[in-house]
Parts: C-alpha cells; structure tokens; sequence
C-alpha cells in the first residue's frame, strides 16, 4: 500500500523559542536550528537549537560569542553540505529593524568542544548581491543560489544571484520567469532546480 505520513506535536521540555515569525529553521544532524525573525515589535538575532538524538526534547538558546549578525526577519537558510563551508548553517539577507533589506551573509558552525560562533563571509570588492528578503536559498555543491525576493525598491525586478563559498564571489544566474517573493525552492535529482509558489509583484500568488 502507499506509505501514509502524519503530523504529530513533538513535546519539549522547558523554554522554547516563542511565537515568531519571518525566522528561518534548518537540520543539521542532530540539531534542529532556528534563527531570528519577529517576535514583536522589532527583528531578533537569537539562535535555538534542539537535539533530536534523545528524549525528553528540549530547546536551548545558543551563546554564539561576540560577533553575531544583526537582527533579521524574512532572511534566509541553506545547511551547506560541501567546501570549506560544510556543516555551516548559511544566512543570507533580509530585513533589518529599520526596516532596510540587506545582502550580507553569515555561517553559524559549531566546534568540537561544543562551541557555537559566526563568522561573516567575505565578498570579493568587485561584487556584491543584490539587498532583498523573503527570498529563497538553496546549496547546488559550495554554491549558494539565492532566488526571488523583494528590495526598498517596489516592484524592482531582482535577479538571480550565486555565491561561491569557495572563492567568495557572486554571479548572476538567470532571471524567474515571473518575479516573485516568499517562493519555495528545491532540488531534483540533485540538478535541477524547482521553484513553487511565491507572491507576484502585482501581489498574485504564483504556482
């Protein structure tokens, strides 16, 4: 018969990252990873992590040293499995508290002795991606392919954009076929690349 799956309320113990939204959550054996987005009035920067190896669950704000990315809402996420930046949760963009798209991007690794830092990634001078949010980002291998979006700018078509984690260069890919924000994206067969969904900017949601 078909494989059936169902959603289940997982029970945690203790605090918990709270209400919010425009935050990003990503896996990274064995830790589930959640990063900033609004709880209130302004952008968090805040990082929670939750092993799922045993039970009872329970969620753990991150002491993440000194250097942290501002607060964010509506950024992205991406596990990067390959390079020098393998293992790293990768974030890129979003909006900032005053209310300013941005285009820096940030990896969040954890050290053998259980340490968890940032470290900001370098651009090379001669490129830079464009600032957007509610974006979507995916790894192809060291790549990180940052697609749709929005800027400061209303109904500003933004491009495609690659970065290299190897060589800290951005690129242009090609353009969506429609413009859109708030998409999903995925990868098939490990090459191709799927986009879902998303808001026009005419504000029509797009399949």
């Amino acid at each position: 018969g078909e494989a059936m799956a169902q959603w289940m309320i997982v029970p945690v113990v203790g605090s918990t990252p709270g209400r919010r939204y425009g935050h990003t959550i990503i896996f990274s054996k064995p830790y589930l990873l959640v990063f900033g987005g609004n709880a209130g009035p302004e952008p968090l920067n805040d990082v929670w992590c939750l092993s799922v190896e045993r039970a009872p669950f329970s969620w753990n704000k991150l002491d993440c040293g000194k250097e942290q990315p501002p607060p964010r809402v509506y950024h992205s996420s991406a596990l990067c499995l390959t390079g020098s930046a393998t293992g790293m949760m990768v974030s890129f963009g979003g909006r900032t508290t005053d209310q300013t798209s941005i285009a820096d991007t940030w990896g969040l690794r954890r050290h053998r002795d259980g340490r968890w830092d940032w470290v900001k990634a370098p651009y090379k001078a001669e490129t830079s991606p464009t600032p957007r949010y509610q974006h979507s980002t995916l790894f192809l291998g060291p790549l990180m392919i940052v697609m749709g979006g929005r800027t400061n700018t209303v109904g500003e078509d933004v491009p495609m954009e690659v970065y290299d984690t190897e060589k800290d260069l951005w690129s242009k890919g090609p353009p969506l076929s429609v413009p859109r924000r708030l998409l999903s994206t995925t990868l098939w067969k490990g090459r191709i690349l799927v986009a879902i969904g998303g808001c026009c900017m005419d504000g029509a949601w797009n399949s």
